[in-house]
């Protein structure tokens, strides 16, 4: 399905999230970024050459870790020069686990992320309860990153992507079932507290298990167990209704 495609600036993206504009229900929202240069010249700082990277486009997201701001990936790097990737970003940086091709200067590359501790501030604040999609395109001028969410999720994500710089495009997509399978329209942290919940008999009748139990077999606060579950059943009750 083509996507909704709005050219705004960054002070005008308020206007988008209103209930007719976005009902609250599943989006994939796809936004471009014009990057704050602060931000590489920060990278600069840290010893990484950026003179020498054109781009690089993350492929897939194999673990994400907010908190301690690690992640690995699977990305395309894209080189101005024909230099050896090890070389480009500093070991404490980036770990290159494994090449898995080369063309060129093109390097798709399987690296173990560390986000420098002056940006954790600004990377938990991504913690939010949302899908990351991807490709996700990185260069010094433009960055295009895609999440799925509801409505108040994706508002908070787009506030924390105006911290690096001017919000050039945002478009959306409906997301349907059939393209994502029901627990493919779950965050990470809703499908795994509905799994255990249904794992434990929170859902039978009568229930095995109750929810300050359930809240402390998963090491997280009974209202932060019981938002979640509520948030994963209204997505799932919406998109089983979605047709009634």
């Amino acid at each position: 399905m083509a996507g909704k495609r709005l050219g705004m600036s960054p002070f005008m993206y308020d206007s988008v999230y209103t209930p007719l504009a976005l009902p609250l229900r599943m989006r994939r929202m796809t936004v471009e970024l014009v990057p704050d240069p602060k931000w590489f010249a920060l990278m600069g700082d840290l010893k990484v050459q950026l003179d020498v990277i054109e781009s690089v486009t993350i492929l897939d997201v194999l673990k994400l870790d907010f908190e301690k701001g690690v992640k690995t990936v699977v990305a395309e790097v894209l080189l101005r020069e024909d230099v050896p990737i090890e070389s480009v970003y500093p070991h404490e940086i980036m770990e290159v686990v494994a090449q898995l091709k080369r063309e060129g200067r093109k390097h798709t590359i399987i690296a173990r992320m560390q986000v420098p501790a002056k940006w954790l501030r600004v990377m938990r604040k991504l913690d939010l309860d949302l899908i990351w999609d991807v490709p996700i395109l990185k260069s010094p001028k433009r960055i295009v990153t895609t999440a799925v969410g509801d409505e108040r999720e994706l508002k908070r994500f787009l506030d924390v992507l105006s911290e690096f710089g001017k919000v050039k495009d945002v478009s959306f997509q409906a997301v349907s079932v059939r393209e994502r399978g029901l627990l493919g329209n779950l965050t990470r942290k809703q499908r795994e507290v509905l799994l255990a919940a249904k794992r434990e008999g929170y859902y039978d009748y009568p229930r095995r298990v109750r929810t300050e139990d359930l809240a402390r077999k998963m090491g997280v606060k009974k209202s932060t167990l019981i938002e979640h579950l509520r948030r994963a059943e209204n997505r799932l009750i919406q998109e089983v209704l979605a047709k009634y």
